[in-house]
């Protein structure tokens, strides 16, 4: 890290605590082109103390990701770093492959399968590699670290007779919408809580969302059967198509506020409970039940991914190909529709 990035660093870290987010990237907009042309010296080390070094960067990795990563995202990677620390007891800059190694094995004999640790593994190599860019460290050296091997597993997903059964275990309307936005629209359960009634367009399906994975927004679409439980729902409330409210709220207590991650997890176990299923049934396992129904349809992993908001793999995919709401429809009516 160069001297000047240091002085950057450390005027927004004060700053944060004064400024909110919109003022502080105008902040760092001006010492940027303050800073441009002036050429100010290396520094030789950063803060004295260990503890002072990973707090540092801890709290410049926060202000610099803030608008990256979501609020669970930051603390899921962030509770990994700490425990790393705690673990090898070093300077973040001064930890190697070895101590990363180390800080793996223990968890294993901690009783962490094999994919607990390739997670543990993910978020301490993007927080490296967020090192290796801000060019606090020259390598990340989690890369020369293996992953621990996984048997792949059959994709888990339900049948129609599975999506049949929960719908007669729904007790009440919102039950029933949620099963069908669910299964509809495949959404992450992130995804949903910022959803409102007037952002669905009613007459086509269609439904713009932000995806929280990607930072774009995306079209998904809902059935005629979906719009139909789903409207029930939003009469039941006293509610017309052009509210504002949130799409899916509590049942008692505020009953304007959102249903978050955890209350839609709750609430589509408790479906599963009362339902003659047996098995594990959760939010995720839509998206998953979704996509394996493109597939048996004769849709590519491609276009699975597509309807599923993933991420493009390819240059072209990203950068040159232009895939408006129609795309998204076609596939849809081809793969989806009830």
């Amino acid at each position: 890290m160069t001297k000047k990035e240091e002085v950057k660093n450390n005027v927004l870290m004060t700053m944060r605590l004064y400024l909110d987010p919109v003022n502080m990237d105008i902040l760092e907009s001006v010492i940027i082109k303050e800073f441009s042309g002036v050429d100010i010296k290396e520094m030789e080390t950063l803060p004295a103390t260990q503890r002072d070094i990973n707090e540092y960067i801890i709290s410049l990795y926060q202000e610099k990701r803030r608008n990256k990563l979501s609020e669970r995202t930051m603390g899921y990677y962030l509770s990994t770093i700490r425990s790393l620390i705690i673990l090898v007891n070093k300077p973040l800059v001064k930890i190697d492959e070895n101590d990363i190694e180390y800080f793996l094995r223990m968890k294993q004999k901690q009783g962490n399968c094999n994919v607990s640790l390739n997670n543990l593994r993910r978020n301490i190599s993007a927080f490296f590699k967020w090192m290796r860019i801000q060019r606090i460290i020259q390598v990340n050296p989690v890369e020369i670290v293996e992953p621990f091997p996984v048997i792949e597993k059959p994709i888990d997903h339900m049948e129609s007779e599975d999506i049949a059964i929960l719908r007669d275990a729904c007790k009440n309307k919102r039950d029933r919408a949620l099963i069908e936005f669910l299964r509809s629209t495949a959404m992450r359960s992130g995804e949903i809580p910022i959803v409102r009634i007037n952002d669905i367009n009613w007459s086509n399906g269609e439904l713009v969302i932000f995806g929280h994975k990607n930072n774009r927004y995306r079209t998904v679409m809902l059935d005629s059967v979906a719009l139909k439980y789903i409207l029930l729902y939003v009469q039941e409330r006293n509610l017309d198509k052009d509210s504002k409210e949130f799409l899916f709220t509590h049942i008692k207590g505020n009953k304007s506020e959102p249903l978050k991650v955890d209350g839609i997890r709750y609430a589509v176990k408790q479906i599963a409970k009362r339902s003659i299923v047996e098995r594990n049934i959760y939010p995720h396992l839509f998206r998953k039940t979704t996509a394996t129904q493109i597939i048996l349809r004769g849709g590519s992993d491609e276009i699975a991914g597509e309807y599923l908001g993933h991420a493009p793999n390819s240059v072209t995919s990203k950068h040159y190909t232009f895939k408006g709401p129609e795309h998204i429809r076609e596939i849809f009516n081809k793969y989806v529709r009830q």
